[in-house]
């Protein structure tokens, strides 16, 4: 799960890799709303509202699928606690996302 907050912005951690999409694993009792409520609000602290599937993106280094989703409600804490997978967050356009995740890879 990656959370959108439109088509301009995108909630990006920066993690141990470096800067990346906040996301997780469906657990089974889960809706995907339900799982990337869960997921973004644990690693970035942000509640959204009203998500939809916005995109999915898949890589042919990968396992699995990531499926994007986009609102244009959602809630940022003002008090937010780094965990393990997730030592900062930012709210980034995509192109600056796009610039660090690669940035950090080289």
């Amino acid at each position: 799960m990656v959370g959108f907050i439109d088509k301009n912005h995108i909630i990006a951690v920066q993690n141990e890799r470096g800067w990346d999409l906040p996301g997780g694993h469906l657990l089974p009792h889960e809706s995907l709303t339900q799982s990337l409520a869960r997921e973004v609000f644990e690693k970035t602290g942000v509640l959204f509202a009203h998500a939809k599937p916005f995109t999915v993106l898949s890589s042919n280094n990968a396992s699995g699928i990531a499926i994007g989703f986009v609102s244009r409600s959602c809630q940022i804490q003002p008090i937010y606690q780094p965990v393990d997978d997730a030592l900062a967050r930012e709210i980034l356009s995509i192109e600056t996302m796009i610039e660090r995740y690669f940035g950090d890879k080289t």
